[in-house]
Protein backbone atom coordinates (compact mmCIF):
# COMPACT_ATOMS: atom_id res chain seq x y z
CA UNK A 1 0.00 0.00 0.00
CA UNK A 2 1.24 3.70 -0.11
CA UNK A 3 1.33 3.87 3.52
CA UNK A 4 3.96 0.97 3.55
CA UNK A 5 5.63 2.21 0.75
CA UNK A 6 6.08 5.75 2.33
CA UNK A 7 7.12 3.81 6.13
CA UNK A 8 9.80 2.26 4.15
CA UNK A 9 11.03 5.31 2.19
CA UNK A 10 11.40 7.32 5.52
CA UNK A 11 13.06 4.10 7.15
CA UNK A 12 15.97 4.62 4.27
CA UNK A 13 15.84 8.13 5.06
CA UNK A 14 16.55 7.81 8.20
CA UNK A 15 19.55 4.53 7.53
CA UNK A 16 21.06 7.16 4.98
CA UNK A 17 21.08 9.73 7.84
CA UNK A 18 22.42 7.91 10.08
CA UNK A 19 25.03 6.32 8.26
CA UNK A 20 26.04 10.03 7.09
CA UNK A 21 26.66 10.67 10.38
CA UNK A 22 28.37 7.81 11.14
CA UNK A 23 30.43 8.39 7.87
CA UNK A 24 31.19 12.22 9.26
CA UNK A 25 32.43 10.80 12.70
CA UNK A 26 34.75 8.56 11.21
CA UNK A 27 36.25 11.38 8.78
CA UNK A 28 36.57 13.81 12.00
CA UNK A 29 38.61 11.00 13.62
CA UNK A 30 40.59 9.63 10.94
CA UNK A 31 41.44 13.69 9.86
CA UNK A 32 42.48 14.35 13.92
CA UNK A 33 44.30 10.54 14.32
CA UNK A 34 46.18 11.19 10.75
CA UNK A 35 47.28 14.86 10.92
CA UNK A 36 48.50 14.30 14.42
CA UNK A 37 50.62 10.57 13.93
CA UNK A 38 52.30 11.92 10.99
CA UNK A 39 53.61 14.87 12.88
CA UNK A 40 54.99 12.66 15.53
CA UNK A 41 56.39 10.67 12.76
CA UNK A 42 54.30 7.90 13.42
CA UNK A 43 53.82 6.83 9.99
CA UNK A 44 51.99 3.46 10.62
CA UNK A 45 49.00 4.69 12.52
CA UNK A 46 49.02 7.90 10.06
CA UNK A 47 48.70 5.31 7.63
CA UNK A 48 45.89 3.34 9.00
CA UNK A 49 44.11 6.68 9.42
CA UNK A 50 44.56 7.66 5.78
CA UNK A 51 43.57 3.96 4.50
CA UNK A 52 40.11 4.77 6.74
CA UNK A 53 39.62 7.55 4.75
CA UNK A 54 39.80 6.37 1.59
CA UNK A 55 37.70 3.42 2.11
CA UNK A 56 34.92 5.58 2.62
CA UNK A 57 35.86 7.51 -0.15
CA UNK A 58 36.84 5.15 -2.99
CA UNK A 59 35.05 1.60 -1.87
CA UNK A 60 32.23 2.34 0.68
CA UNK A 61 31.05 5.17 -1.37
CA UNK A 62 29.69 6.76 2.03
CA UNK A 63 31.54 10.45 1.12
CA UNK A 64 27.87 12.27 0.56
CA UNK A 65 27.69 15.71 0.24
CA UNK A 66 25.83 16.04 3.50
CA UNK A 67 28.33 13.04 5.39
CA UNK A 68 31.17 16.25 4.17
CA UNK A 69 28.94 18.64 5.28
CA UNK A 70 28.24 16.94 8.85
CA UNK A 71 31.94 16.02 9.17
CA UNK A 72 32.81 19.95 8.24
CA UNK A 73 34.77 21.53 4.94
CA UNK A 74 37.96 21.50 7.12
CA UNK A 75 38.05 17.89 7.85
CA UNK A 76 37.95 16.64 4.08
CA UNK A 77 40.77 19.27 3.38
CA UNK A 78 42.98 18.23 6.21
CA UNK A 79 42.48 14.49 4.88
CA UNK A 80 44.12 15.33 1.64
CA UNK A 81 46.59 17.33 2.55
CA UNK A 82 47.69 14.97 5.19
CA UNK A 83 47.50 12.38 2.74
CA UNK A 84 49.43 13.78 -0.07
CA UNK A 85 52.29 14.76 2.59
CA UNK A 86 52.46 11.23 4.29
CA UNK A 87 52.57 9.75 0.57
CA UNK A 88 55.99 12.13 -0.06
CA UNK A 89 57.12 11.50 3.56
CA UNK A 90 56.73 7.59 2.98
CA UNK A 91 57.78 7.67 -0.70
CA UNK A 92 61.31 9.81 0.33
CA UNK A 93 61.96 7.48 3.14
CA UNK A 94 61.13 4.11 0.47
CA UNK A 95 63.77 5.82 -1.91
CA UNK A 96 66.53 6.34 0.76
CA UNK A 97 65.86 2.39 1.81
CA UNK A 98 66.11 1.53 -1.31
CA UNK A 99 69.61 3.24 -1.94
CA UNK A 100 70.88 2.01 1.57
CA UNK A 101 69.54 -1.49 0.44
CA UNK A 102 67.96 -1.35 4.40
CA UNK A 103 65.84 -4.47 4.16
CA UNK A 104 64.76 -4.18 7.32
CA UNK A 105 62.89 -0.18 6.82
CA UNK A 106 61.74 -1.68 3.66
CA UNK A 107 59.79 -4.66 5.12
CA UNK A 108 57.64 -1.89 7.66
CA UNK A 109 57.65 0.55 4.93
CA UNK A 110 56.00 -2.05 1.94
CA UNK A 111 52.60 -2.70 4.13
CA UNK A 112 52.66 1.40 5.00
CA UNK A 113 52.69 2.39 1.07
CA UNK A 114 49.81 0.53 0.13
CA UNK A 115 47.27 2.38 2.30
CA UNK A 116 48.10 5.15 1.19
CA UNK A 117 47.78 4.72 -2.77
CA UNK A 118 51.36 4.16 -3.73
CA UNK A 119 51.65 1.25 -5.30
CA UNK A 120 52.75 1.68 -8.04
CA UNK A 121 55.58 4.04 -7.31
CA UNK A 122 56.75 1.60 -4.36
CA UNK A 123 56.55 -1.84 -7.15
CA UNK A 124 59.45 0.49 -9.45
CA UNK A 125 61.52 1.38 -6.84
CA UNK A 126 61.60 -2.22 -4.87
CA UNK A 127 62.45 -3.83 -8.23
CA UNK A 128 65.77 -1.56 -8.41
CA UNK A 129 66.44 -2.84 -5.24
CA UNK A 130 65.82 -6.44 -5.72
CA UNK A 131 67.82 -5.93 -9.36
CA UNK A 132 70.68 -4.74 -7.21
CA UNK A 133 70.84 -7.45 -4.58
CA UNK A 134 70.44 -10.06 -7.74
CA UNK A 135 72.97 -8.35 -9.97
CA UNK A 136 75.54 -8.55 -6.78
CA UNK A 137 75.19 -12.03 -5.93
CA UNK A 138 75.23 -13.40 -9.41
CA UNK A 139 78.15 -11.51 -9.72
CA UNK A 140 79.77 -13.15 -6.35
CA UNK A 141 78.84 -16.26 -8.18
CA UNK A 142 80.30 -15.53 -11.48
CA UNK A 143 83.58 -14.81 -9.76
CA UNK A 144 83.32 -17.65 -7.79
CA UNK A 145 83.06 -20.15 -10.52
CA UNK A 146 86.06 -18.22 -12.39
CA UNK A 147 87.91 -18.53 -9.48
CA UNK A 148 87.52 -22.12 -9.47
CA UNK A 149 88.17 -22.82 -12.71
CA UNK A 150 91.34 -21.24 -12.79
CA UNK A 151 92.19 -22.84 -9.53
CA UNK A 152 91.28 -26.38 -11.63
CA UNK A 153 93.29 -25.46 -14.73
CA UNK A 154 96.38 -25.09 -12.13
CA UNK A 155 95.95 -28.40 -10.49
CA UNK A 156 96.14 -30.48 -13.56
CA UNK A 157 99.72 -30.21 -14.00
CA UNK A 158 99.64 -32.21 -10.76
CA UNK A 159 96.60 -33.99 -11.64
CA UNK A 160 95.12 -34.84 -15.34
CA UNK A 161 92.11 -36.09 -13.77
CA UNK A 162 90.90 -32.97 -12.11
CA UNK A 163 88.31 -31.65 -14.57
CA UNK A 164 86.47 -28.48 -14.46
CA UNK A 165 82.80 -29.12 -13.10
CA UNK A 166 80.01 -29.93 -15.45
CA UNK A 167 77.95 -26.78 -16.52
CA UNK A 168 75.11 -27.87 -14.81
CA UNK A 169 77.01 -27.52 -11.17
CA UNK A 170 77.42 -23.05 -11.65
CA UNK A 171 74.03 -23.39 -13.30
CA UNK A 172 72.17 -24.92 -10.58
CA UNK A 173 73.82 -22.42 -7.74
CA UNK A 174 72.42 -19.59 -10.09
CA UNK A 175 68.97 -21.13 -10.26
CA UNK A 176 69.28 -21.38 -6.46
CA UNK A 177 69.96 -17.66 -5.98
CA UNK A 178 66.65 -17.01 -8.06
CA UNK A 179 64.54 -19.32 -5.70
CA UNK A 180 66.19 -17.72 -2.72
CA UNK A 181 65.40 -14.28 -3.86
CA UNK A 182 61.80 -14.97 -4.72
CA UNK A 183 61.33 -17.33 -1.70
CA UNK A 184 62.43 -14.23 0.97
CA UNK A 185 60.53 -11.15 -1.13
CA UNK A 186 57.87 -12.36 -3.26
CA UNK A 187 55.75 -12.76 -0.56
CA UNK A 188 55.54 -9.44 0.91
CA UNK A 189 55.36 -8.07 -2.12
CA UNK A 190 52.52 -10.22 -3.09
CA UNK A 191 50.58 -9.52 -0.21
CA UNK A 192 51.08 -5.68 0.05
CA UNK A 193 51.80 -4.82 -3.59
CA UNK A 194 49.72 -6.97 -5.36
CA UNK A 195 47.25 -3.73 -7.18
CA UNK A 196 50.12 -2.52 -8.71
CA UNK A 197 51.11 -6.35 -10.46
CA UNK A 198 54.45 -6.25 -8.19
CA UNK A 199 54.25 -10.17 -7.74
CA UNK A 200 54.46 -10.68 -11.41
CA UNK A 201 56.87 -8.13 -12.15
CA UNK A 202 59.19 -9.63 -9.25
CA UNK A 203 58.84 -13.13 -11.27
CA UNK A 204 59.89 -11.26 -14.38
CA UNK A 205 62.62 -9.37 -13.01
CA UNK A 206 64.35 -12.66 -11.37
CA UNK A 207 64.00 -14.65 -14.42
CA UNK A 208 65.53 -12.15 -16.50
CA UNK A 209 68.19 -11.63 -14.56
CA UNK A 210 68.89 -16.01 -14.23
CA UNK A 211 68.50 -16.37 -18.01
CA UNK A 212 71.02 -13.72 -18.68
CA UNK A 213 73.33 -15.21 -16.48
CA UNK A 214 72.52 -18.92 -17.54
CA UNK A 215 73.15 -18.14 -21.28
CA UNK A 216 76.61 -17.67 -21.12
CA UNK A 217 77.73 -20.24 -19.47
CA UNK A 218 75.21 -22.33 -21.53
CA UNK A 219 76.73 -20.87 -24.79
CA UNK A 220 80.23 -21.79 -23.27
CA UNK A 221 79.81 -25.30 -22.51
CA UNK A 222 78.17 -25.79 -26.17
CA UNK A 223 81.48 -24.54 -27.70
CA UNK A 224 83.36 -26.08 -25.23
CA UNK A 225 82.11 -29.30 -26.18
CA UNK A 226 81.43 -28.68 -30.14
CA UNK A 227 78.41 -29.71 -30.36
CA UNK A 228 77.06 -28.03 -33.66
CA UNK A 229 79.64 -30.46 -34.83
CA UNK A 230 78.25 -33.72 -32.96
CA UNK A 231 74.62 -32.12 -34.17
CA UNK A 232 76.06 -31.90 -37.76
CA UNK A 233 77.04 -35.44 -37.60
CA UNK A 234 73.95 -36.72 -36.42
CA UNK A 235 71.96 -35.15 -38.80
CA UNK A 236 74.22 -36.67 -41.45
CA UNK A 237 74.16 -39.77 -39.90
CA UNK A 238 70.00 -39.52 -40.05
CA UNK A 239 69.91 -38.25 -43.49
CA UNK A 240 72.17 -41.46 -44.33
CA UNK A 241 70.05 -43.59 -42.69
CA UNK A 242 66.41 -42.21 -43.86
CA UNK A 243 68.56 -42.64 -47.84
CA UNK A 244 69.19 -46.37 -46.81
CA UNK A 245 65.81 -47.40 -45.82
CA UNK A 246 63.72 -45.96 -48.05
CA UNK A 247 65.53 -46.64 -51.01
CA UNK A 248 65.87 -50.19 -49.48
CA UNK A 249 69.30 -50.83 -50.21
CA UNK A 250 72.07 -52.09 -48.14
CA UNK A 251 75.65 -50.70 -47.05
CA UNK A 252 77.27 -49.50 -43.95
CA UNK A 253 76.66 -45.68 -43.08
CA UNK A 254 79.58 -43.17 -43.62
CA UNK A 255 79.91 -40.26 -40.85
CA UNK A 256 82.22 -37.45 -41.48
CA UNK A 257 83.55 -34.39 -39.21
CA UNK A 258 85.76 -34.12 -36.02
Amino acid sequence: SQEIKQLEAEKRELEEHAQDVETALILRKASDTAAQALSAQRYAEAAQAIQEYILQRDEYQHLTDRAKAYAGEYTVTQLESTQRALQQTLLQEYQKAVEDSNIVTLGTLTPLVQMVQLEQQAVELYLRFLKGILVQQLQNQNDNNTNNATNSNHGKSNNNNNDNKPPYVPMAKVYNIGVMVLRHHLPMVSHCLHRAAGDAAVVQLVHLQVEQAVIPMFQSYIESRQLPVCARNAQQVYVQLEDRYSSGGGGSVAMTGD
